[in-house]
């Protein structure tokens, strides 16, 4: 579904940026990279970087807040309340992001029972016990801590990551008196550890016979600055509160103690070891406790990728191009097609199926995939094809039904070979949206194939091969409604479940 700035946005991952024709403020779901500005009507394209980039939660939260809120927390575990030296740390705390797609096989026993009346004093019972493997794609996200570990501290965002606010994270948009925190974990860090959690999935529900698989998909990586308030009290005995900065939520129980832990130094990043309270501390507080691990005190070198805006306009005339979420654009004004997403594959040739579609056809796009080496050797068997097939067809629209996308590519691969095609040099509006980039379409394919093979009892290949292509294209295929689902209007013959378009 093609998301506007009109559309009031209520859950979801929230990116903050500002027209470059205006100034305005944007707010921008996940992924969504094309949209207008209210205020000018400027046609807007958002540049995401290759390397991960960086975002913030603003706190929102000022000292009394905060104080109401820790005060009320004592009040309620019976604890005295705060005095009039209480010392408040503001700090923003980096979290890796992670967003990826789960292949799961989970291999169980199905019973039925039978019961059958051989009179009115007798019954014969029957148990009938299948196996049966359940295989399906879920959405996987997580985030991970990637600063060092602190007492108190949660080591993820949890669910709340699909639901807060962000902007980008710079230095000018850090809150005044608040202190980020260094990146003490790297991605590549973080993603062995995803891999080995992922694995562990397999354990929690043991597999009735063979073995459970899990598999993950396409991660991407975003970190993510939260703020919190760490809150220090020197009254009799030294206690320490880490609240949460957006809601105010204590997280630590402040249990008095003797003298300061070990603590971090976030100006220098290094560890040192201070001696028991004895007078009052300056005014600042710059030291937060630090508990031991194995992460390095010298944060490693990671600079977080830069996301720009920019004008989405024709590159030939400069026109605005249409705003709506899309690889492919057709310009009004000059004619010429663009395709913004640019992959490894050296050429992408744009076609149409069939020779006209009806005035009420819609036009679905496919990626078309020929693939190289072994992989081409095996797709005619998983298929079912008797003739060989090379080229495997993904769907270039975007789906939360991801049965229905893998049922359309296989009911379109078999098919493809007979559908009539032609290249195009025009779109119109009957063209549904091209939301799926080359790459993602890859990884669409490596998904598809490994699920046939589930399908087929296949053992899976290793995870570190990569699915080879030589070639790729667009086709846009015409289909039309009749009653409950799409068939398509040149073969007749393909089927498209309403839900995956509507």
């Amino acid at each position: 579904m093609v998301t506007t700035t009109s559309r009031q946005n209520s859950s979801g991952f929230f990116i903050g940026v500002g027209c470059p024709g205006c100034g305005a403020v944007l707010a921008l779901d996940e992924g969504f990279f094309v949209t207008s500005c209210s205020y000018c009507g400027s046609v807007l394209r958002v540049l995401m970087p290759e390397i991960p980039p960086a975002f913030m939660v603003k706190s929102g939260l000022d000292t009394t807040r905060v104080r109401f809120h820790l005060d009320r927390h004592l009040k309620n575990h019976n604890q005295p309340l705060t005095g009039s030296d209480l010392q408040f740390k503001r700090i923003y705390y980096p979290y890796w992001k992670v967003d990826a797609s789960l292949l799961k096989a989970r291999n169980r026993i199905e019973e039925r029972v039978y019961v059958s009346e051989a009179g009115s004093e007798s019954q014969t019972e029957h148990v009938d016990r299948k196996q049966k493997t359940d295989i399906r794609i879920t959405p996987y996200t997580v985030t991970v801590a990637a600063g060092a570990p602190l007492a108190g501290l949660p080591d993820s965002l949890g669910v709340r990551s699909e639901s807060i606010r962000m902007v980008p994270f710079s230095q000018d948009n850090l809150e005044g008196d608040f202190d980020a925190l260094p990146v003490l974990r790297s991605w590549d860090q973080i993603r062995s550890r995803i891999v080995q959690a992922v694995a562990r999935m397999n354990e929690i529900n043991p597999a009735a016979f063979g073995r459970n698989i899990t598999r993950l998909f396409t991660p991407e990586f975003s970190l993510v600055y939260f703020p919190f308030y760490a809150v220090e009290s020197y009254e009799e005995r030294y206690r320490r509160f880490l609240l949460d900065g957006l809601t105010g939520r204590v997280l630590s129980t402040g249990d008095p103690v003797e003298q300061p832990q070990p603590v971090l130094n976030i100006a220098d990043g290094q560890q040192a070891v201070t001696e028991p309270q004895a007078a009052r501390p300056p005014a600042v507080v710059d030291r937060i406790s630090f508990a031991e691990d194995d992460v390095p005190l010298e944060p490693p070198e990671f600079s977080p990728g830069e996301l720009n805006v920019d004008f989405h306009r024709c590159t030939n005339c400069g026109v605005d191009l249409p705003a709506v979420q899309s690889c492919v654009y057709y310009c009004r004004n000059c004619k010429e097609m663009q395709i913004l997403e640019r992959s490894e594959i050296s050429s992408v040739t744009v076609e149409m199926a069939g020779d006209s579609a009806g005035p009420d056809d819609r036009l679905v796009p496919f990626w078309w995939l020929t693939l190289s080496g072994p992989d081409a050797g095996r797709l005619g068997k998983l298929f079912g094809s008797l003739k060989p097939v090379d080229r495997l067809v993904i769907p270039a629209f975007e789906t939360a039904h991801f049965d229905g996308m893998y049922k359309l590519s296989r009911r379109i691969t078999a098919a493809f070979d007979k559908l009539p095609r032609h290249r195009t040099q025009a779109l119109d509006d009957r063209c549904i949206p091209v939301q799926v980039r080359p790459a993602q379409a890859v990884a669409n394919a490596e998904i598809i194939i490994c699920r046939e093979m589930l399908e087929r009892g296949l053992a899976l290949p290793d995870e570190t091969t990569s699915l080879r292509t030589d070639q790729a294209g667009l086709v846009y295929v015409p289909f039309h409604l009749e009653n409950y689902f799409y068939m398509d209007s040149v073969l007749n013959a393909i089927t498209l479940e309403r839900v995956l378009i509507d």
